[in-house]
């Protein structure tokens, strides 16, 4: 990614969105203690043109733009493995807004499928299905078993 613009701290300035989890926000915030507002507004400020996903486990997840702040919390599920949760969560996401979804409903989308993925030993078997379509976002009839 040289020569793409100027970076801080590894993130290039020209990104429109940052998908970040608790540890990573933190670190690009530069504070220890996770705090979600906090951290979200520190990021904003460091990065006031990038649209802000932050994913917070169990507790939920969180995006902040220019316009608006949301906050969409986790089903209570029974956790197994959370290997490929944020994969999950991170490709629901976009497949949401690829088929027109506003950012609250894919955030939502994204919630329920990590849910589910949680609940199934190891990445393979918690991942989308193999007939997802989902390389062709633009198709939206695919659906994880029970979203």
């Amino acid at each position: 990614m040289a020569g793409c613009g100027d970076s801080e701290n590894g993130v290039k300035k020209i990104y429109h969105a940052l998908f970040v989890n608790e540890v990573e926000a933190c670190a690009l915030a530069g504070t220890e203690t996770f705090e979600a507002d906090a951290v979200l507004t520190l990021l904003h400020e460091k990065y006031p043109q990038t649209r802000l996903l932050l994913t917070a486990g169990s507790a939920g997840s969180y995006y902040l733009d220019a316009e608006r702040r949301l906050f969409v919390p986790c089903e209570k599920v029974q956790a197994v493995d959370t290997t490929a949760a944020g994969d999950t969560y991170s490709g629901y996401f976009l497949a949401g807004l690829c088929s027109g979804s506003s950012v609250e409903d894919a955030m939502r989308l994204a919630t329920k499928a990590a849910g589910i993925a949680v609940q199934r030993k190891g990445a393979a078997p918690s991942g989308l299905p193999p007939d997802s379509g989902a390389p062709g976002c633009a198709d939206h009839k695919w659906r994880f078993a029970g979203v």
